[in-house]
């Protein structure tokens, strides 16, 4: 009865998790995508291997593949990381993949020990000393890794207000969830030693339940996720067409009366001054009116301003200090491993799009080529 209600949600989650990883890299091949498709394969892999050992005999035909989800626990927490990392940096360097050393040592541990030196048997493993100290690394693994990915999210905070971060925080958020789902089944998982025979079958059902629930809970938040933004898979490509944000404010209308006296050049040189002393153009959601109380005055002044003295709409305006942002982050050679989605964020824009669009309509190359130019 179990069986028919536990097969038909790990069937599903399989084949979804298995989509996900395959479609990420497919619709746009790069890094950070790699990992992130990487993370839903072994996934995947992970619910496939819990149901063949839990739910049918193959542990009993293939006991030896119990140490695939071992070392998929391993890999989760480097997998995820990198994958921030490669959002941020364009080059992974070969010290990165000590990352997986663990699984790597832990592979050599089970292949060399395990099943070339002993005679392996599954009772003679599973809920063993030395497989509960292999759960307790992965645990530690985990964590670990969970508080550098929010001690990442932490450092970033000033882009809280970027829609592009705002998508990465929530991400992380499901990495953060699917790392404590982790160790909730690990910790169950090790408490199985701890408790009688008579209720052995309830913990594992609850451990089961847990680890199926949360795992088909997590697909389907991140299927909704990239549906939802699509631009987090995307992000770099198609970048030369339009976006809305980019189209600028309509010109405001400012009445027929007669132009103010006191729109004057020295009033356009003290708001000048005002956003490139604070920096003011590094704030993503910097509205009209967020300026207008900045500079102290209505509104309805800073358009006239700004049209009248200037001759610039608001987002032109403020936009053109991004990209002179942007042309010192690129020309610079501490900038060299940032990706054009971190430049983009440390602008002041509030998606790569926008910042490929403004950056080629004020300097007639693309940012790419921009960082070439200085590169050489």
């Amino acid at each position: 009865m179990i069986d028919t209600l536990f097969t038909p949600l790990y069937l599903w989650a399989t084949l979804q998790a298995l989509a996900l990883g395959v479609m990420v890299p497919f619709l746009r091949l790069d890094k950070s995508n790699v990992f992130l498709g990487s993370f839903f394969v072994l996934t995947a892999l992970n619910v496939l291997f819990q149901y063949l050992l839990v739910f049918t005999d193959f542990r009993l035909q293939y006991p030896e593949t119990v140490f695939v989800s071992d070392a998929i626990g391993f890999c989760y927490g480097p997998v995820l990381y990198l994958y921030y990392r490669q959002l941020i940096f364009e080059r992974m360097e070969l010290r990165q993949w000590l990352h997986f050393m663990p699984v790597g040592l832990y592979l050599l541990y089970f292949i060399g020990f395990e099943l070339l030196w002993r005679d392996f048997r599954y009772e003679n493993y599973i809920d063993q000393p030395q497989h509960i100290a292999v759960l307790s690394l992965i645990a530690l693994s985990n964590l670990i890794y969970l508080f550098a990915l929010l001690h990442s999210i932490k450092r970033n905070d000033r882009h809280k207000g970027v829609k592009e971060f705002k998508l990465i925080s929530w991400l992380d958020m499901l990495i953060g969830v699917f790392l404590l789902k982790s160790l909730l089944h690990l910790y169950i998982f090790t408490m199985h030693t701890f408790f009688e025979s008579e209720v052995l079958a309830v913990v594992r059902l609850v451990k089961d339940v847990l680890f199926i629930s949360t795992t088909v809970l997590i697909v389907v938040a991140a299927q909704w996720f990239l549906l939802r933004y699509p631009e987090l898979i995307l992000h770099g490509s198609s970048l030369d067409t339009a976006d809305e944000d980019d189209a600028g404010d309509p010109l405001p209308d400012v009445g027929k009366s007669e132009p103010d006296q006191s729109l004057t050049l020295e009033e356009a040189e003290r708001l000048k001054a005002l956003v490139s002393g604070q920096k003011l153009y590094l704030d993503a959601e910097l509205t009209e009116a967020v300026l207008a109380r900045h500079f102290g005055v209505p509104s309805y002044y800073l358009s006239r301003l700004l049209n009248q003295v200037i001759g610039k709409r608001f987002n032109e305006f403020i936009n053109s200090y991004r990209v002179e942002e942007a042309k010192r982050l690129l020309a610079s050679p501490d900038s060299s491993n940032r990706t054009m989605f971190a430049v983009s964020l440390d602008s002041g824009f509030k998606s790569e799009s926008v910042f490929y669009t403004n950056f080629k309509k004020y300097t007639q190359m693309t940012p790419r080529a921009y960082k070439l130019k200085f590169a050489r």
